[in-house]
């Protein structure tokens, strides 16, 4: 039996990253379901008529302009909440009004606050439904490579990073905090640098922070290059260089070697293989693990809501 998912908010994770492609890139919601042999894409949710129009000629199921009494109908095991961030509270509110899937996957961040993200996990939690937020990248087999490369080096060396995001501070830079605790473990302190409105009409933050663990200091900083984005990270010891550039999508690292004093210092240059471009793929896999009792990769609610907590801690001081 397929799991059914009802996806909710039909923009661009929702469906529309992916929607016009001929490659196997899987990087929405609404394709990933689709393609994986263990689900089964039942409806879409969408204020947007043109929106629903694109959602039913692609995928030929059925499609509403808001949550109502139709859910007890359909009866989806899996909600998919991909609307923006400032919504997903009452969304979720609306849905467990009338009905209580099995699994609830929410887009990240949570909430833009923290009380918010917190009401979230408690909803979930009192109706026992498994919670998930998409940091997708934890879903990602390279993640985990990298996290035991970490676990080795800084039971050597201390590590020294440094993290490159753009756009916005909760939306992009929300990945990373994410990606970091995962990797370095608990955040110990938060020592902010500067702060600035990137974009107002948007309300976009831009922070420059160090955020303190137990074996390492990392640099969080906003890149100012509006037409092109700078989603980076890179981790240096005294002799490990590991660079994770553009989002992850080509990810290395760099051992070096000390040798005697006239053949010098040697490089060894290795690549970590990812599947980014089969993100929101993976992520269902991850959720498959899950429901046939599985280890799995995935960032459940309690994980998400620690990152919640941080990003209040940093934007507002």
């Amino acid at each position: 039996m397929r799991t059914k998912c009802l996806v909710v908010g039909l923009g661009n994770i929702g469906m529309l990253y992916d929607y016009n492609t001929n490659s196997n890139d899987t990087l929405s919601h609404c394709n990933a379901i689709s393609r994986h042999k263990n689900f089964e894409l039942i409806g879409g949710v969408e204020k947007s008529k043109k929106l629903r129009s694109q959602f039913f000629k692609k995928y030929k199921k059925p499609t509403f302009s808001k949550i109502s009494n139709y859910i007890k109908d359909l009866k989806p095991e899996l909600i998919v909440i991909a609307t923006p961030t400032n919504t997903h509270l009452l969304i979720i509110k609306k849905i467990l009004d009338i009905y209580e899937p099995k699994i609830i996957i929410c887009e990240k961040p949570m909430d833009s606050s923290y009380k918010n993200a917190k009401k979230i996990y408690d909803l979930c939690k009192k109706s026992k439904i498994n919670l998930f937020v998409n940091y997708m990248r934890q879903s990602d087999k390279s993640t985990s490579v990298i996290r035991e490369i970490i676990k080795k080096e800084s039971n050597k060396h201390s590590l020294k990073a440094i993290v490159w995001y753009s756009k916005d501070f909760m939306t992009n830079c929300s990945h990373f905090i994410n990606l970091i605790e995962n990797w370095f473990g608990e955040l110990k302190n938060i020592k902010e640098i500067s702060k600035k409105i990137a974009d107002k009409k948007k309300n976009f933050y831009s922070i420059d922070f160090v955020a303190f663990y137990k074996n390492a200091n990392v640099v969080f900083s906003f890149s100012p290059d509006k037409k092109k984005e700078l989603n980076s990270i890179e981790i240096i010891t005294s002799n490990l260089r590991l660079n994770y550039q553009d989002g992850g999508k080509e990810i290395y690292y760099t051992r070096f070697k000390n040798t005697d004093q006239k053949k010098g210092e040697t490089k060894t240059k290795r690549y970590i293989k990812n599947q980014l471009d089969q993100y929101q793929y993976n992520v269902y896999n991850e959720i498959s693990n899950f429901l046939n009792g599985k280890k799995y990769l995935l960032c459940n609610g309690k994980e998400a809501l620690q990152t919640a907590r941080y990003l209040s801690l940093i934007k507002n001081g």
